[in-house]
This record gives C-alpha cells, structure tokens and sequence, in this order.
C-alpha cells in the first residue's frame, strides 16, 4: 500500500509539473502568434498607383496595370518589413516581390515596383519588427510538447495507480474524438456557420476517458482544424481545457442526470466563451477570421468596442455551439449499455443514466438453475 502511496505521489507530481511547463511553452508560443498576427492587421496597404484601382474588404486590391512602374503605400507598426505581392487574375501567375521595404518612424511605409499590362490582385505580406518571433514560437511549441508528455505520463500512471486501468476503448476514444472533431468542423466550415462544431468529439472522450483523455483528444482535435485555417492551432490550447474541464466533471458525477448535466454545460460554456474572448482579443485584435468576425466588424461600426463585440458574441456563439456540443455526447451516453459504458474510465460514475438496464440487469443476474430446464434453456426449449 505504502508502495502504491509513493508511486501516485509521483505521478501526481509529475502531471503537476508537466502542465506547468506546458502551459510556459503555450505561453510563449502564443506571444510569439500575437506579434505576428498583429503586425499583420496593424500594417495595411492604403494606396496603389494604378487607375481605378479598388481595395475589397480583405484589405487586396484590384487593380488593371498598365504596364511599366507602380507604387504602393500604406501605414503600420514601425519596423515592420512589408513585401507587395500580386496575381494576375486571368493566368494565376504569381509575382512574389515586387518590392520591399520597412515601415518608417512616422508609421508609414511606401516602394515602387514594375507590373506587366494585365489585371491584377495586390497583396502586401508583413514580417513582424521581432528577432525572437520564429524562435519563441518554435521554441514554446517544443516546451508544451514537452510538458504534455510528461503531464500524460503522470495522468495515466495516477489513474493506473488509482485501480482504474485505461482500456483498449478510452484509448481509441482519442482517433475517434479526433476524426469527429474533424468532420464536424468540416461540415460548419463548408456550410458557413457563425458556429464552431469542432468540440463534439473531445466532449466525447472526456465524458468517457476522463481528464486526460479529454485534454489529449482536445489539443489534437482542434489542431486538425488547422487544414482550414492555419491559425486555429492558437485553439488547441482551448480545445485541451474544454476536454480536462469536461473528464474531470465527469469523474465528479456531473453527468449522472439531466439537472446536473444542464449545470455542467453552463460550466463548459462559461469555460470556452472566457477562453475564445481573451484568445480571440490578445492575439487576433477581436477579428479572428471565423464568420463570427463579420458580425463583430458590423458592431464596432455600429459604435461598439471591440472589447464588447468580442465578448457578447462569443457568449451567444458558445451559448449554441456549447449546448450542441455537450448534449449530443450526453444523448449518446444516455443511450448506452451498462455494459460498454463500463468499460470506460468514467462509466461508473456514469451508471445511474441507466437506472432501469441496471434493474434488468440484476433481475435477469437472479435467475437460478431452478427457472432452467435440463438443457440449459427456458420455457421456449421444448419448441424445438
């Protein structure tokens, strides 16, 4: 026993270093996604000197060249290094750099460059004023694969040490909450919903697999997302919290009926609107590019700040998008036997969403030799 003891207080802090050193590297990781994504949205291309050129709404501009020299200009953050790129709209040619510069002390910056006859799109790419950017990025991305390692080592040995050994099904709960994780967020980009759908799956596995399961599944679901959008990897960090939050609500029962699964569902959204209005404003500046974005930019037109607009939507899209979330895994889990829910980490603390199969259950485990005929079979034997 003393032998057990010792070994769950090392496992215990091991998870507890882990997830510190872990969230040092997110820290230092999403530092490094805030100096580049906003240098990008500080620094803008304001004029072409083309006739007639025209900027959209995603900032390029569209512009029919005559041929011979063009110049571009604009304002940003001093020291930033700007690069005006363009595609002819008919060949999808691509010229990457048709000049260069840096943005100046008075924040503005301004090159000129030579363009063929023809239409084109114009773009301007932005290398944030920041040695350490690429490093602290790579470098905190090293630190929180490091720091999961260890914090999942800790987190498997405490639930092994604890008599609760991790099945073959709590570990194929992470590719399946992964691949559902996937699908529906291929499904609400494809369909272009002011939604999410990206936490279904990782819901999943932390009601079934409990915390770290919950947080492995989290983190690598949300990650996959980033084949639509390469800055959603800022929200694996979100996704692992929701799926901890959501095992260790199970592990506490919360799931066990409906009252307390309606409760930890508003804990699940309060988590997750907090998390996506601090993210959604330190690193992007409130426009994040999901379609909630729009919304957002209407607002601050309409004289709200950015702050309020960030805060209020996120709490109306969480508000649907967690409750959609959180109750399609409960349904599935209220659908399950007691049987295969049991072969989960959390299925004992989820038994009495079966109340009725347990009575059955015990009723048919009461039958004795007596209620048998010789062969072995009941009542219907003797229709052979």
């Amino acid at each position: 026993m003393a032998d057990n003891s010792s070994k769950r207080a090392a496992f215990r802090i091991a998870a507890i270093v882990g997830v510190i050193v872990l969230v040092a590297g997110a820290i230092m990781f999403l530092l490094a996604s805030r100096q580049v994504t906003m240098a990008s949205y500080d620094t803008t291309m304001t004029a072409v000197s083309v006739p007639g050129a025209a900027q959209a709404d995603d900032g390029s501009w569209s512009a029919t060249a005559p041929g011979g020299d063009v110049t571009f200009g604009g304002t940003g953050t001093s020291g930033n290094a700007v690069t005006a790129s363009a595609t002819a709209t008919d060949t999808d040619a691509v010229i990457p750099d048709i000049c260069s510069t840096t943005v100046g002390p008075d924040g503005t910056w301004g090159c000129s460059g030579t363009l063929d006859a023809g239409d084109y799109t114009v773009t301007i790419a932005v290398d944030p004023n920041s040695p350490l950017t690429l490093p602290l990025g790579v470098a905190g991305l090293i630190i929180v694969v490091i720091g999961a390692v260890i914090a999942i080592a800790g987190g498997f040995g405490l639930v092994v040490t604890g008599g609760q050994p991790i099945g073959l099904l709590s570990l194929l709960l992470i590719p399946v909450g992964v691949a559902l994780d996937f699908a529906l967020a291929w499904v609400n980009n494809t369909l272009k919903l002011p939604l999410f759908l990206d936490s279904v799956g990782h819901i999943l596995a932390g009601m079934l697999g409990g915390p770290v399961i919950g947080g492995i599944t989290g983190f690598l679901g949300v990650l996959t997302n980033s084949a639509f959008q390469p800055a959603a990897i800022v929200w694996c960090f979100q996704g692992a919290t929701i799926g901890v939050v959501v095992g260790l609500l199970a592990q506490a029962g919360m799931f066990k009926n409906w009252r307390r699964a309606i409760i930890s569902g508003l804990i699940v959204i309060a988590t997750s609107a907090t998390m996506s209005s601090i993210l959604s404003l330190v690193i992007f500046g409130g426009i994040d590019g999901y379609t909630i974005s729009f919304v957002r930019a209407a607002l601050t037109s309409m004289g709200w700040s950015m702050t309020s607009a960030v805060v209020v939507t996120s709490v109306i899209v969480e508000l649907i998008d967690k409750t959609i979330s959180v109750g399609l895994p409960f349904l599935v889990i209220v659908g399950m036997s007691n049987r295969l829910l049991n072969q989960f980490v959390t299925g004992p603390k989820l038994r009495e969403l079966k109340t009725e199969t347990i009575t059955q259950a015990e009723a048919n485990d009461n039958v004795t030799p007596a209620d048998l005929g010789s062969d072995g079979y009941g009542s219907y034997a003797d229709k052979q």
